[in-house]
């Protein structure tokens, strides 16, 4: 980093949306292209939800955005933020933030990738039958190093394999893990992540219905116990927090004991089971989950694996839901919506990417609102590699 004031921050972010085409009529237009993203950005940043709320951020702060970006008097209204980012194509526009991503991303070798899906359902309440559907999301997140690598919508979880094998053309995962839930386990992204150098580790459930049936049968006749035996690798772990216990626990075999099974998806090494039993109050609950992986069968590694697979849901979905307010959000428009959920996981991954105020991510954003300081050490996280 040979630069990290906030103005070269600023200059560094804006660089990486230049390849943009500003959608607006040429010689018609009041405010700088660049002036609407930086400041959709950074009022994202600071909890801005809908087009007003950016209005409102710029223009409250306007003394402030004048020294990074070009603004006038007569700060961009709701409606030019609606009109532009509605105006950009979403695949172009999320290609800008991957950009950057690229810049701080350091190898993925070792790490675990999760792929997951996500509805942006505040969109999906308020879109209409004229509009394009605000859809389903699918992210692709990067467990230790707090990166979103790509997010893409499709029309719906079904959709969400053919989003994985077109992303992984365009990423590099050598050497990484990648995880995904039973939409994922099938012949073709199992090649594709193969293909790009990867391993996997692929939730194995009902809707997979013949490759579920054989491999929940051979669990349930081993009557797997809480050992380790030569045929079956057992790990076990216990946490007791906030007045919960929870026992995970996790058995895995050569997939080749069971007949057929390596027929199924190329590279496969190892069958799972992984248990989950919590006890809150008294009550106790149990789940239980399959896992078909290109990984040996080491209970201690799947297990591990799986659990990191698990925190995209906290790390990423939760804080975007709870923390951010996703589902709240009121624009559902099609290229709206989706612009303003990657500005969102933009925002997130800057974010999380400060350890200097110990707190929620709502509680940074709201910090980020309300103290300049605050404001510019958070932008100047775009230099930061962690």
């Amino acid at each position: 980093m040979t630069n990290s004031s906030p103005q070269a921050a600023v200059a560094t972010l804006a660089s990486h949306f230049e390849s943009l085409r500003d959608p607006r009529v040429v010689g018609r237009s009041f405010h700088p292209f660049l002036t609407i993203v930086v400041g959709a950005l950074v009022a994202v940043l600071g909890g801005a939800q809908g087009w007003d709320a950016m209005a409102d951020f710029v223009r409250d702060h306007r003394d402030w955005f004048a020294k990074f970006v070009g603004v006038s008097e007569q700060t961009p209204s709701a409606d030019t933020f609606r009109r532009v980012l509605a105006a950009i194509q979403p695949r172009a526009f999320a290609a800008c933030v991957e950009s950057w991503v690229q810049s701080v991303l350091q190898p993925l070798a070792g790490e675990v990738v999760a792929f997951d899906g996500k509805a942006l359902r505040g969109a999906q309440k308020r879109s209409v039958a004229w509009l394009p559907a605000a859809l389903h999301r699918v992210h692709v997140w990067a467990s230790k190093q707090r990166l979103l690598l790509a997010q893409e919508a499709v029309d719906g979880a079904p959709n969400e394999p053919a989003a994985l094998l077109a992303l992984l053309k365009l990423l590099d995962v050598k050497g990484a893990i990648l995880t995904g839930d039973a939409q994922q386990c099938t012949k073709a992204v199992a090649q594709g992540i193969l293909d790009a150098g990867a391993g996997y580790l692929l939730g194995l459930k009902a809707n997979r219905k013949a490759m579920h049936r054989a491999v929940r049968g051979h669990f349930e006749r081993l009557e797997v116990r809480p050992v380790e035996t030569k045929d079956v690798s057992f790990h076990q772990e216990v946490t007791n927090a906030h007045g919960r216990t929870e026992v995970r626990r996790a058995w895995s075999i050569p997939s080749a004991d069971i007949e057929g099974l390596n027929t199924k998806l190329p590279g496969l090494q190892s069958a799972s089971l992984v248990e989950r039993t919590r006890v809150v109050g008294g009550k106790v609950s149990r789940e239980r989950f399959f896992y078909l992986a290109s990984l040996p069968p080491t209970a201690a590694t799947i297990l591990d694996t799986a659990r990191t697979h698990w925190t995209v849901e906290n790390s990423l979905h939760w804080t975007l839901d709870v923390q951010m307010k996703e589902d709240a959000c009121a624009i559902h428009d099609g290229n709206g919506a989706q612009n303003v959920a990657t500005l969102r996981g933009l925002a997130l991954m800057l974010l999380k990417r400060d350890t200097s105020f110990k707190a929620g991510i709502a509680r940074k954003q709201a910090r980020v609102n309300r103290n300049t300081e605050y404001r510019e050490q958070v932008l100047t996280r775009i230099f930061t590699e962690v």
